[in-house]
C-alpha cells in the first residue's frame, strides 16, 4: 500500500512541490542573510524578494489545491463503499422484501416520473456510473428541470 502511494503521481508531485517550498523558503532566507550581512543592498533584495514570493505563494496554491482534491477524492471513495456496502445489503435483503418494502424503498430513491409526448423520465437520487452528469440539455423541451439525475427511456408511441 505504501509502495502505491509513493509511486502515485499527485503523491509525487506533491513531494516535488513540498521541495519547492522548502528551497524557495531557504533561498529567501539567504537573500535576507546576505543583507543583513551587507552583501546586498536593499535595492538588490527588493529586486529579488518579490520574484520569490510570487514563487512561493504559486507553490503554496498549488499544494493547497492538490490536498483538497486529495481529500475529496477520499471522502468519494468512502462514500463509495458505503454505497456499494448499501447495495449489497439491499440486494440480499431484496428477495426477503414484501411488496410494501420494496414501494417503500422505490419512493425513497424515485424523486419525480415525468411523463412527455414520447419520454418517460424518471428522477432519481442514484448515481449510475455509466450515465453522465445531468445537464439542462437532458431533460426534452416542454418539460421542467428539477436538477436531479435523470434516467430517459423512449417509450414507444400508439
Amino acid at each position: 500500500m505504501q509502495e502505491a502511494k509513493n509511486t502515485d503521481p499527485v503523491r509525487q508531485r506533491e513531494q516535488y512541490l513540498e521541495r519547492e517550498q522548502a528551497r524557495l523558503r531557504s533561498q529567501m532566507d539567504r537573500l535576507l542573510t546576505a543583507y543583513k550581512e551587507e552583501l546586498l543592498t536593499l535595492e538588490q533584495l527588493r529586486e529579488h524578494m518579490p520574484a520569490l514570493r510570487k514563487q512561493k505563494q504559486a507553490v503554496e496554491s498549488e499544494l493547497q489545491s492538490l490536498r483538497t482534491a486529495a481529500q475529496a477524492e477520499s471522502l468519494c471513495l468512502r462514500v463509495l463503499d458505503t454505497v456499494t456496502e448499501f447495495g449489497r445489503r439491499l440486494q440480499g435483503n431484496a428477495d426477503q422484501l414484501d411488496i410494501t418494502a420494496r414501494r417503500k424503498i422505490i419512493r425513497l430513491l424515485v424523486k419525480e416520473i415525468l411523463v412527455g409526448a414520447d419520454t418517460i423520465i424518471i428522477r432519481h437520487s442514484i448515481p449510475l456510473a455509466n450515465s453522465s452528469p445531468h445537464s439542462a440539455d437532458s431533460t426534452p423541451p416542454g418539460l421542467p428541470d428539477r436538477g436531479f439525475s435523470d434516467c430517459v427511456r423512449g417509450v414507444p408511441v400508439g
